[in-house]
């Protein structure tokens, strides 16, 4: 690296790589510390803990994306849309790697909470029009998700039990 290379536009870059990596933004992550600090080809920086917690919210943003993305109706036909099913993984993924650092996601499961139960008003408003659900889940699937993100049953919208869901 030469001197004129500031460490911090690598970070920046490969934040904003992670952050916008599609479906596996921990994959991202792994791939972008390995090129930060062992990679022939990368800079070769010595990575603190402000600059993993950066990667690691680069992360979390990433993740965020796509969860929030699969639980809003106007995505519905779009090619990159896949359904509240691959919501609930990539919310457990989330979850999971936020254990694995010792990270919090609670912001990203309050705004997961309100999109759902807003998901959830517009399927149900469109399938009162005879539209079709777009809702790829079970019903037990659907209670179990709504319980790890905090949604208590009373909080669902009214004629959601109506919904045509699998199992």
């Amino acid at each position: 690296m030469t001197s004129d290379q500031d460490p911090r536009i690598f970070l920046d870059d490969e934040a904003l790589i992670i952050e916008t990596s599609g479906e596996m933004p921990e994959v991202a992550y792994h791939a972008s510390i390995h090129y930060l600090t062992n990679d022939p080809d990368g800079p070769g920086l010595r990575l603190d803990e402000a600059a993993l917690r950066r990667l690691r919210n680069a992360a979390i943003e990433g993740f965020r994306r796509i969860i929030l993305r699969d639980v809003n109706l106007k995505n519905r036909g779009k090619g990159a849309y896949r359904g509240i099913r691959r919501a609930i993984i990539n919310w457990r993924r989330l979850n999971t790697f936020c254990q694995r650092h010792g990270l919090e996601c609670g912001a990203v499961k309050d705004e997961l909470r309100r999109a759902v139960i807003g998901f959830l008003r517009g399927e149900i408003s469109d399938v009162r029009e005879g539209k079709a659900c777009c809702l790829n889940c079970g019903r037990r699937e659907l209670l179990d998700f709504l319980d790890e993100i905090g949604v208590p049953p009373g909080d669902l919208p009214p004629g959601w039990e109506c919904l045509p869901l699998e199992g």
